[in-house]
């Protein structure tokens, strides 16, 4: 396993913590109750809804937000390095030059 690989397993080790961080943080700051109320059928929320999204948007806990997606883009970006590494082997690209080609 080459060391991309082993770093974006490490990364996944972080990404799961932060997920676990981001749905602590949106149950404690009240999102899910605010969200719920824009799908209850008879909520009068629709009257002022202009207030609602902004109730919503105040509600979003951005630092566990921006942690979580640092996170799974961290875990993309080594995963992406991961399989371009493993995939590169010499000599398969056309127009590559070849190590026995080189020598002779």
């Amino acid at each position: 396993m080459s060391l991309f690989g082993l770093l974006s397993a490490g990364s996944l080790g972080i990404l799961i913590p932060a997920v676990k961080f981001l749905l602590d943080s949106l149950a404690s700051s009240g999102f899910y109750e605010y969200v719920s109320l824009l799908f209850s059928p008879d909520s009068a929320v629709y009257a002022s809804l202009h207030e609602a999204l902004l109730s919503i948007a105040e509600s979003l806990p951005l630092v566990a937000l921006g942690t979580c997606l640092a996170a799974f883009a961290l875990f993309l970006w080594l995963g992406a390095k991961a399989a371009r590494q493993a995939l590169s082997v010499p000599g398969t690209y056309p127009g590559s030059i070849s190590r026995t080609s080189r020598l002779a």
